[in-house]
């Protein structure tokens, strides 16, 4: 069946996984080349997103770095506060 196509399906970096969690510059670059033409890249990042804010930041995901995802918790915590202050 074709069931349940998930973005992971249609992700361009099937079967090349390693890049995106090497340690090798070189290696993360061809990654985030990846990323540039992938059809799911916001699916990805989004899901990395949620994944950042349970603590789990390694790798590129949707062509973010960890440094990246890092920067935005931190905001988007703020954000939060700040939104859910506003709706009391």
């Amino acid at each position: 069946g074709h069931g349940n196509v998930t973005w992971l399906d249609l992700a361009q970096c099937k079967g090349q996984t390693h890049l995106f969690f090497s340690k090798r510059p070189k290696e993360r670059r061809q990654a985030q080349r990846l990323c540039e033409t992938c059809p799911v890249t916001g699916a990805c990042a989004g899901e990395a997103f949620d994944l950042a804010q349970q603590g789990e930041l390694h790798g590129i995901w949707g062509g973010t770095t960890q440094a990246y995802r890092e920067s935005l918790v931190g905001k988007q915590r703020r954000s939060w506060w700040n939104n859910e202050q506003k709706n009391l």
